[in-house]
């Protein structure tokens, strides 16, 4: 799993999953199950669990310059 730890909940307050964290909590997330587990060591407790929708970033093509001809009169 990729691991977090909330160091500021507050910055987290908009977003539901969090409502009922506190610093100090972590964050698991299962990418193949689709899963977030917030835990709380400090009780050794599951605290939430939500499913999760990662999607691997787009490739975008790299611009290439193109040759420009300069054309005297």
């Amino acid at each position: 799993p990729t691991i977090a730890t909330i160091t500021d909940k507050s910055q987290l307050s908009t977003q539901p999953f969090f409502n009922n964290a506190v610093d100090g909590d972590k964050v698991l997330v299962y990418a193949n199950a689709k899963k977030a587990i917030l835990y709380r060591p400090s009780t050794d407790k599951i605290i939430e669990v939500a499913p999760v929708n990662i999607t691997s970033p787009s490739v975008s093509p790299t611009p290439t310059a193109t040759p420009s001809a300069v054309i005297e009169q």
